[in-house]
């Protein structure tokens, strides 16, 4: 591979990211400071650490696991984040989230090729929770800075 460490390939992604984006806003001679709407660099810089942190922990399930495993990440994220609406109170609750959250989660088990394989899911449980948290702290922290 190319990028063999995670890592290098989150960093080497959200730089040329932040390059692509700022030499596009300069040539359109956007200004961020006459936007109502627009976000302060601080909190930009802090959603695209939280973001970086989220999928280098990904990218690093993903390499160890086997292909029909990588889906499995993603079975628990809708019930995660409505569980991060509800805690932050930026979420009603309201029966129709968590039965959406069900059944987004449900869809995702039975979509998942193979099933679920819960010994290896168990194993990477550790990295899963961690970046399940980064995931639901930065979805509050989008949703309390930037504006509505």
């Amino acid at each position: 591979p190319l990028f063999p460490n995670p890592w290098l390939l989150v960093g080497v992604s959200h730089v040329g990211a932040l390059v692509i984006c700022k030499a596009l806003a300069a040539a359109a001679g956007y200004d961020s400071s006459a936007d109502d709407e627009g976000v302060d660099t601080t909190s930009a810089l802090v959603l695209g650490i939280m973001s970086g942190v989220e999928g280098g922990l990904y990218f690093g399930i993903y390499t160890s696991a086997a292909a029909g495993h990588r889906h499995e990440v993603y079975m628990l994220r809708p019930v995660v984040m409505t569980a991060a609406g509800l805690l932050a109170g930026t979420d009603p609750p309201r029966v129709r989230i968590f039965v959406a959250a069900a059944l987004a989660a449900l869809a995702g088990v039975l979509a998942s090729p193979g099933g679920a394989d819960w010994h290896e899911q168990f194993a990477a449980l550790p990295w899963l929770v961690c970046a399940g948290l980064v995931t639901a702290f930065r979805w509050v922290f989008t949703l309390n800075v930037l504006p509505h």
